[in-house]
């Protein structure tokens, strides 16, 4: 009555239940390997796979309707190169089940293996029609595509079913219930493979990241370090990395922005890292046409900031003067930002990342010359030392002095172009004269020692040398000595009448501005003279 079962002369354990005694009446038993065609009937039903079952060497196994299959604790089917052809009816299903799905039994989902079909799966004879499947932990399709319909998968430990991207099933009419997840999980990766998931009755999970066709990667990244409160330019490269959409990192503070410009293999990003974004490496996420791309060991290193200074503010002092404090301009500061004067630590307040005040001490002005400002940060990669910014230009200039001007005299009335000599003239700003009718103003082109001006003078100046002073970097210098002169203007004739004489005859008129006072009036008669 248990021919079917003793056509495996390979199962050993199957043979010696059925030449003992006892078992004539137990479970027909399987396990092992099948490497040659074999039909699981009626007539052998129940059986019990006792070990681990693979169909192999191109064999069909073959089960009957109203066939009943139980599977011991932890034992596993394989079909590892071959088919399975369960052909149950809906009067006569066949079922795969726990060893423990008796009477009286108290049967649990994961009692025991996998239904697993690998990628020698002859995917065209594998077919499982109107079967139960309870009480497992799931079936496995690895590279396989067999045909499901009406298959009632029930009490698995895991998903009803797990799958890999080029395993591609169908068959309709089938569901899944009392899983511990009641659906097909299809695993994360890249479907290279063309096909169609035509199972229908159990939804698709997809846990992860499906790239179809393979997914895009990332190789190299430069450069490979960003700076704090910065935007950097940065080139990702890889492959199909087209119609990249945007570029993430992990965490706060480090933010991409796609750029114009970018192929399969080279991507163009800005990223614009937060003054005070986290220090040290960053991973970051490609999503491109093709899916998306974790850059895993490509990575990205935030380091400190060095400071940006831009200005200070005033940019000069007097020879001579005392401590002075001056606001320090630019980027990048923080509370631990200190100042140095010609590389030497000042007093600092920080105000802003933005802003900071120093003092220059009254010792570093006590002789004309230029100090270089610095801001310096301390370096939190390496414990000890700074980040140190570029210098800005502090001057500290010496009195300014008065040797000459030229012309040293000018009408009332007019507008002179003069230039004064002497030192410490850079930067002056001011130029005043001694009484009122004179002004003047500092023109552009100025050196130390030679400074351009305009004088103004008023047509009701009074006349006679006027001192003045000139107010530059280092401080006001009066002229002393030196002095401007404002003088009559001379005259000018407008006209003579008669314009025509003749010699030895008397009068002519002449009619003038800016002639002296006389006591007779603004024309006098005087003899005709010629040349």
């Amino acid at each position: 009555m248990r021919n079917a079962a003793r056509r495996a002369a390979p199962w050993a354990l199957g043979l010696a239940a059925l030449l003992c005694p006892v078992a004539a009446f137990a479970d027909t038993s399987l396990g092992g390997e099948i490497a040659s065609d074999l039909t699981l009937t009626t007539a052998g039903s129940p059986y019990l796979v006792a070990s681990d079952l693979v169909v192999r060497n191109g064999a069909t196994l073959t089960i009957q309707a109203g066939v009943t299959v139980r599977v011991a604790p932890g034992v596993n089917l394989t079909v590892e190169s071959g088919a399975l052809r369960v052909l149950g009816t809906s009067s006569a299903r066949a079922v795969i089940t726990s060893a423990g799905d008796v009477a009286g039994g108290t049967p649990h989902a994961g009692d025991w293996g996998v239904l697993a079909f690998l990628g020698g799966t002859n995917d065209a004879l594998t077919r499982l029609e109107q079967v139960d499947i309870r009480y497992g932990q799931g079936l496995r399709l690895q590279a396989a595509s067999p045909t499901l319909k009406s298959v009632a998968i029930r009490s698995m430990a895991g998903a009803a079913v797990e799958m890999d991207l080029a395993s591609f099933p169908t068959g309709g009419s089938n569901s899944a219930s009392d899983c511990g997840l009641n659906a097909i999980r299809v695993a994360a990766g890249e479907m290279t493979t063309r096909g169609t998931w035509g199972l229908r009755g159990i939804p698709f999970v997809i846990e992860g990241t499906v790239s179809i066709g393979a997914a895009p990667t990332i190789t190299a990244v430069s450069p490979t370090t960003l700076e704090q409160d910065s935007a950097t330019p940065v080139t990702i490269s890889g492959t199909r990395l087209d119609g990249t959409t945007a570029v993430t990192f992990p965490d706060t503070g480090v933010t991409g922005q796609v750029q114009a410009g970018g192929t399969s293999t080279s991507l163009p990003v800005l990223v614009n890292v937060d003054p005070a974004a986290t220090l040290g490496t960053r991973t970051f996420v490609v999503d491109a046409a093709a899916g998306l791309a974790s850059s895993g060991t490509v990575t990205l290193q935030v380091v400190p900031g060095t400071p940006v200074l831009i200005s200070s503010d005033p940019t000069f002092a007097a020879t001579g003067s005392p401590d002075t404090t001056v606001t320090l301009s630019g980027r990048k500061f923080n509370g631990l930002s200190v100042a140095r004067v010609d590389g030497v630590d000042v007093a600092t307040t920080f105000v802003s990342p933005t802003r900071l005040q120093a003092v220059i001490p009254a010792a570093n002005l006590a002789a004309p010359g230029t100090l270089a400002i610095t801001v310096a940060n301390p370096d939190a990669a390496h414990p000890g030392a700074f980040l140190v910014s570029a210098a800005v230009s502090f001057t500290v200039a010496p009195p300014p002095t008065i040797t000459a001007i030229t012309p040293d005299r000018g009408a009332r009335g007019a507008l002179v172009g003069a230039a004064i000599a002497g030192t410490g003239l850079s930067g002056a700003t001011a130029i005043t004269f001694q009484g009122t009718g004179v002004s003047a103003t500092v023109q552009p082109g100025g050196t130390a020692t030679n400074l351009p001006v305009r004088i103004t003078i008023d047509p009701t100046a009074a006349t006679g040398a006027r001192t003045f002073q000139v107010t530059a970097l280092g401080g006001t210098a009066s002229s002393g000595t030196v002095t401007f002169t404002v003088t009559v203007p001379l005259p000018v004739v407008s006209s003579i009448s008669p314009s025509v004489g003749i010699l030895g005859t008397p009068g002519a008129s002449v009619t003038s501005r800016r002639w002296p006072p006389c006591p007779s009036a603004s024309s006098t008669a005087m003899p005709p003279t010629h040349r």
